[in-house]
């Protein structure tokens, strides 16, 4: 029963904890423009000590991005909520129009990124998904305690027969030494 617990518990905390998201600095039809959001962004992250720690301490990339006629000035990944909200609260200054979005609504870099990754692990983890990865795993281990336990448990009925019989023996060879007594 405990096993279950903490199961069900690891599972909500798996899908609670995950947000892959992405800031929008800005976006334009004109390439010059958005070169200039994104210069404008990155020396911004350079100049203030207090974003240029965000971005090292959660790792984030300032890059462009092409959605339909449009190119996009992104922030990402934004994992936390905190994080979402401190860099919103540094960048409204300068970047009024900025807004949030979630990490899958779009995948079309101007730049393909050459990740070292298989692509089976690719797939793995765009297609198939991390958190159904980690609820097979867990379905898994959960699968193998319960087969342990279900061993465990005919090992103990063995024993427990097997202690049965010779009770009963103990039990006849004590009768018989009543019986030969008197």
């Amino acid at each position: 029963m405990q096993v279950i617990i903490v199961m069900l518990f690891s599972f909500t905390l798996l899908f609670s904890e995950a947000m892959h998201e992405k800031l929008i600095i800005s976006g334009d039809n004109d390439i010059v423009n958005v070169q200039a959001d994104l210069l404008k962004l990155k020396s911004y992250f350079i100049e203030n000590p207090e974003i240029s720690l965000l971005k090292e301490k959660h790792k984030l990339i300032l890059e462009t991005e092409v959605l339909g006629d449009h190119i996009l000035v992104v922030v990402k990944p934004v994992e936390t909520e905190a994080l979402k909200s401190e860099l919103s609260t540094l960048l409204k200054p300068l970047f009024p129009e900025l807004f949030s979005i979630k990490y899958q609504e779009m995948k079309c870099p101007v730049s393909p990124v050459k990740a070292e990754k298989s692509q089976y692990y690719q797939f793995l983890v765009e297609e198939v998904g991390l958190q159904w990865l980690v609820l097979l795993l867990l379905a898994i281990i959960g699968l193998t305690l319960s087969i342990r336990n279900r061993k465990k448990l005919v090992s103990l009925e063995k024993t427990q027969k097997e202690f049965s019989i010779k009770q009963d023996q103990i039990e006849d060879e004590i009768k018989k030494l009543g019986v030969s007594s008197v």
